[in-house]
């Protein structure tokens, strides 16, 4: 189900045979949506262990039809099974990057299509389960991590919001000086490029060069989003602990998304916490 953003608000079905249809179908949906279409993808669950992305298009002979084709698909390994498709969080993103102390810059990895799906596993005494950050324009995985188990399944909950990924699992087998078994909150944040000041763009150095030469418009720095330079990407993690199991796990927001974001986490005793 998708909400169309028209002045009318309108709602999006995608059905078992793949068919689009509007409500309410008027005229003015119609056009809004014929205009987002082309750049809407459309990423679902289809079994156990696979994922699969689709395209809409226009019927060519019926302009008021619209359908879908598919156009990737992903699974996860044997031994797991999908647990949880977990789209992010909407809202407005005040700044597109970090400033650092000495001005330099991390810019965010804001990729709309980007969702995280997490897995559970099969019984068995060496289980593992995972969290994924998929591009669902492609079906590329941008991010794994994976935990493991010997005492039987393991689940992780994640909550995903602009470039940032938080999970949460138990850790029963971390090893290291002053280190315990217990429940860890993990931070991931995604940027751009591979490393500091360094923006992914459309077109390289190089090209933007030659484009000046022959006096060219200049490119716009918007990538989209069938490169595969979508995934020149690095991430920033951090592990903490925590005395709680966690059971589900969201964000805050604000209305101009200004104010910096907690994560707010169930226990699965009924105790609410922020972090």
């Amino acid at each position: 189900m998708y909400l169309l953003p028209s002045q009318t608000k309108a709602i999006v079905l995608l059905d078992q045979t793949n068919s689009i249809h509007l409500y309410p179908r008027t005229d003015e949906n119609i056009q809004a949506f014929a205009e987002l279409a082309p750049s809407l993808r459309l990423s679902l669950q289809t079994s156990s262990r696979g994922l699969h992305g689709y395209q809409i298009v226009q019927d060519a002979n019926d302009k008021d039809a619209f359908s879908t084709y598919k156009t990737w698909s992903l699974s996860v390994p044997n031994d797991e099974l999908i647990h949880s498709v977990i789209r992010p969080t909407q809202g407005p993103i005040a700044s597109l990057g970090k400033v650092l102390g000495d001005r330099t810059t991390l810019y965010k990895y804001l990729n709309p299509h980007l969702f995280a799906v997490t897995t559970t596993s099969k019984p068995s005494p060496n289980a593992v389960c995972s969290v994924y950050l998929v591009d669902g324009s492609k079906g590329s995985v941008v991010y794994h991590a994976s935990v493991t188990s010997t005492k039987g399944p393991c689940s992780i909950e994640a909550v995903l919001t602009e470039n940032w990924l938080v999970y949460g699992y138990y850790d029963e087998d971390f090893a290291g000086n002053h280190q315990t078994k217990g429940y860890r909150i993990v931070s991931v944040e995604a940027y751009e490029g591979k490393g500091i000041n360094d923006k992914t763009r459309r077109y390289d150095e190089a090209e933007c060069n030659v484009l000046l030469l022959m006096n060219m418009p200049f490119p716009s720095s918007e990538l989209s989003s069938l490169s595969d330079k979508t995934l020149d990407t690095h991430f920033y993690e951090r592990s903490f602990e925590t005395n709680q199991p966690v059971a589900a796990l969201a964000t805050t927001s604000t209305k101009f998304g200004m104010t910096a974001k907690n994560i707010i986490s169930q226990s699965r005793f009924p105790v609410v916490f922020h972090l």
